[in-house]
């Protein structure tokens, strides 16, 4: 008999992070939904049978954490999707670093840490299945293009990130 894979999914409380954790669930994928709006998490579990986990992803220890539950609760996981980010609404001339920040903390701090954190339990069970929901395909993450839209530049921040 197979083993049920384990994928985790950040943003996954709302839109695009929890049509892909239901759609994962529907493929028979066990799912961890991750996200800051832990009740929005929380729904989503419930709907296909799999976690809710809170987690800010530029929270190293938040997602150290996290990691560790899911290997714990599942003993493996084998998929990240890096679906999490922020888009200020803000115009570029009134954007202050503060908010700038903690946009790029999330964007790309969030990703590496992510990335990061699954890389042994990963490697250890011989997966490398990553996705990174910003146009970039299973080996290179990251919007490897200049966007040209000021607010959304901190995706440019991670330009080719190997997937371990």
């Amino acid at each position: 008999m197979t083993e049920q894979r384990v994928a985790i999914v950040t943003g996954s409380a709302q839109g695009i992070g929890a049509a892909i954790a239901r759609e994962l669930a529907g493929d028979g994928v066990k799912v961890a939904v991750a996200d800051l709006n832990i009740l929005g998490a929380q729904r989503v579990a419930e709907d296909i049978g799999g976690a809710a986990k809170a987690l800010d992803i530029s929270d190293p220890d938040q997602v150290s954490q996290v990691v560790s539950e899911v290997v714990t609760e599942y003993g493996r996981i084998d998929i990240l999707v890096n679906n999490a980010g922020l888009v200020p609404f803000t115009p570029w001339d009134q954007l202050d670093f503060t908010e700038w920040k903690r946009v790029f903390d999330t964007n790309v701090n969030g990703l590496f840490l992510m990335t990061k954190a699954v890389c042994a339990p990963m490697a250890d069970r011989g997966s490398s299945d990553y996705h990174d929901n910003r146009e970039c395909d299973r080996l290179c993450v990251g919007d490897c293009q200049y966007r040209g839209e000021g607010t959304d530049n901190s995706w440019t921040g991670i330009v080719c990130f190997p997937v371990c």
